[in-house]
């Protein structure tokens, strides 16, 4: 279930996820099997915000002017 919903956030193999989620891949799921619902409240945590700070980006290199006039019309 967890490399089903990594999966809908761009990691495609349990190395691409354990490097995101700091885990060495050589024990992934070893580490797994011991996760709880928080566990997985964590991640999914992560790459929401991971996600999110891909979209302020570009919008936070641009003129204070600029963020103001968009008030908050940025996101997709």
């Amino acid at each position: 279930m967890v490399l089903a919903l990594a999966h809908l956030f761009g990691f495609y193999n349990p190395k691409q996820l354990s490097d995101f989620l700091d885990i060495p891949h050589q024990s992934f799921y070893t580490e797994l099997k011991g996760w709880s619902v928080y566990h997985v409240k964590k991640m999914l945590r992560l790459f929401m915000v991971k996600q999110a700070a891909e979209k302020l980006k570009p919008v936070m290199n641009k003129s204070r002017s600029t963020r103001s006039k968009s008030r908050g019309n940025f996101i997709d």
